[in-house]
């Protein structure tokens, strides 16, 4: 957990963290353990879909999907972004956006 802070509801703020690291190799193995993500990835993606849906997906899918779209197409920004950002480069001399 992150300190003494954490989760207390008399503060104006408070978060706490959990991260759990497990070798995989040390229990099943790692192609084992692959094979066993593309099985359940494949049973999750292959279930009836809700009335409404067209599709199943996993987290963060959808965030992948749009960075490799915004790599091959670019991002479209408007004149506010723009602005901001060639301030923030002119500030670390960096090159100008066009």
């Amino acid at each position: 957990m992150s300190g003494g802070s954490c989760n207390n509801p008399e503060l104006e703020q408070y978060q706490s963290l959990n991260l759990t690291v497990i070798d995989i190799d040390a229990f099943i193995g790692r192609d084992y353990f692959r094979q066993e993500i593309t099985r359940f990835i494949s049973h999750m993606k292959n279930n009836r879909l809700w009335p409404g849906y067209d599709t199943i997906r996993l987290p963060g899918e959808r965030a992948f999907k749009s960075l490799e779209l915004a790599k091959k197409q670019g991002l479209t920004l408007d004149d506010t972004w723009l602005k901001e950002l060639n301030d923030i480069a002119q500030q670390n001399s960096v090159d100008l956006l066009k």
